[in-house]
C-alpha cells in the first residue's frame, strides 16, 4: 500500500485497502470512514503537487482525480461531507 500511496496511485492504493480493511469496519467504523475520507482528499490533490510532469498532464491527472472524489462525494462519502469536519 505505501509504495501506491507514495506515488498517488489512488487505484492501486484502494484495491489493496479493500482487500486489508475489512468490508464490516469499513462501513460501520467512523474512524475507518474518516481515514477514507482524508485518504481520498490526499489522492485528489496529488496532482497539483507533482513536480516531476508538464503543466498539461498535471492540470489532465488533476482533473481526472477530482472527478473521483466527486464521485467519492456523490456516493461512499455523502454522508461524511456533511458534518462539520469536513465542511
Amino acid at each position: 500500500m505505501g509504495n501506491a500511496f507514495n506515488k498517488g496511485n489512488r487505484e492501486a492504493f484502494f484495491i489493496l485497502w479493500n482487500r486489508h480493511v475489512p468490508i464490516m469496519l469499513r462501513q460501520e467504523d467512523l474512524l475507518t470512514q474518516k481515514l477514507e475520507f482524508y485518504l481520498q482528499i490526499y489522492f485528489s490533490v496529488y496532482p497539483a503537487f507533482m513536480g516531476n510532469v508538464g503543466q498539461q498532464q498535471r492540470e489532465r491527472d488533476l482533473k481526472r482525480e477530482l472527478e473521483n472524489f466527486k464521485f467519492y462525494l456523490d456516493t461512499r462519502g455523502q454522508d461524511l461531507s456533511r458534518t462539520s469536519e469536513f465542511l
